[in-house]
């Protein structure tokens, strides 16, 4: 995923004098999700008769480098699929845990039966048993070939299409989880989801929960194939206030979609191809309170534009052409405004 930070500074969830990472931010709120349907004894905790989870899995018998291939190897992603400070925890685990939070949050968009949630939980699961299966057979190959820089390099290669499924800033290819949500859901739910669609098949992150002043939407698409036009629909999604789309090929015609999403509180950009031009159809954002242009084309002609953002406290400029000159000119337009070069 793209290497930025949230600031997330919106005091009503009590972060405004913290750093956080996104992942922990995604996890926290994944893990309120996951709790409150333990509480209400969801359905999609009861276990379907004949089908128990798949069988947790000793990461002692597998080289911790196929492991990394799949499940990645730092404690801020453990936590995104539930697992506390144990990022070696069993991949059926991790899988299990974040195929629980895509449920929940289909379920608050189009209010799923019981019977829906069920064939959602074996589809996914059966996504879940063929990721496993080829772990552990990448990782007796990995063993044979070790010593090989060459076919190592091709295992990895050859394994790629079943890590997306294993993490889930990745695209869903071929998932029954995804053919089944379609095929299950009615027409009226169908069209609940239709903003959620292409967030999904682009391997995106959609995590949602509700606090007093309403639900809150937090989408990244970090490091996918998102294109311009996939952003139009995220316009229909209430509540939209935290959206990555950092390593992207986007660029300026994006912009034109952002700028309807005016409850944005933050904004990740950095590593596409937005320049100054993309940067006029911000102004509208007035909510916004933390922007990512790292690694962009963006420069000192482009801050102008930003420079009635009262809201903005932090930006993210490294690796662009902007100048001392340009921000100092945009702090002196925003006091508050940290800048991150």
């Amino acid at each position: 995923m793209a290497d930025t930070t949230s600031s997330t500074v919106n005091a009503e969830f009590n972060l405004s004098s913290l750093r956080v990472p996104r992942s922990l931010w995604i996890g926290a709120v994944a893990v309120t999700l996951f709790l409150e349907m333990a509480v209400a004894c969801d359905p999609v905790d009861d276990e379907p008769a004949g089908s128990p989870p798949v069988a947790k899995q000793q990461q002692e018998n597998v080289d911790q480098t196929v492991f990394r291939w799949f499940f990645g190897d730092d404690a801020d992603t453990a936590r995104l699929f539930f697992l506390g400070d144990d990022f070696h925890a069993a991949p059926a685990e991790r899988l299990d845990g974040f195929l629980r939070l895509k449920i929940s949050v289909v379920d608050r968009f189009c209010g799923l039966t019981d019977t829906q949630k069920q064939k959602l939980l074996l589809a996914g699961r059966g996504d879940s048993k063929r990721i496993i299966d080829r772990f552990e057979k990448s990782g007796i190959q990995y063993r044979l070939i070790k010593d090989d820089l060459e076919k190592v390099t091709a295992l990895e290669r050859e394994v790629e299409p079943f890590t997306r499924g294993t993490r889930p800033w990745f695209r869903d290819g071929g998932s029954l989880f995804l053919k089944t949500l379609e095929q299950t859901l009615t027409a009226d739910q169908l069209a609940k989801y239709e903003p959620l669609r292409s967030v999904y098949r682009e391997g995106g992150v959609v995590d949602t929960s509700r606090f007093e002043s309403g639900e809150v939407l937090w989408i990244d698409l970090s490091e996918t194939g998102l294109r311009d036009d996939d952003l139009a629909s995220l316009s229909k999604l209430p509540g939209l206030q935290f959206l990555f789309i950092d390593n992207t090929q986007v660029t300026d015609a994006a912009m034109l979609h952002l700028k309807l999403l005016t409850q944005l509180r933050e904004l990740g950009l950095s590593s596409t191809r937005v320049t100054d031009k993309g940067l006029t159809n911000l102004g509208e954002l007035t909510k916004l309170k933390w922007l990512a242009l790292a690694g962009t084309q963006v420069t000192d002609a482009g801050l102008v534009h930003l420079s009635e953002l009262s809201s903005l406290k932090e930006i993210w400029l490294r690796e662009t052409k902007v100048s001392n000159a340009g921000v100092a000119k945009l702090q002196e337009a925003l006091p508050e405004l940290r800048v991150k070069r």
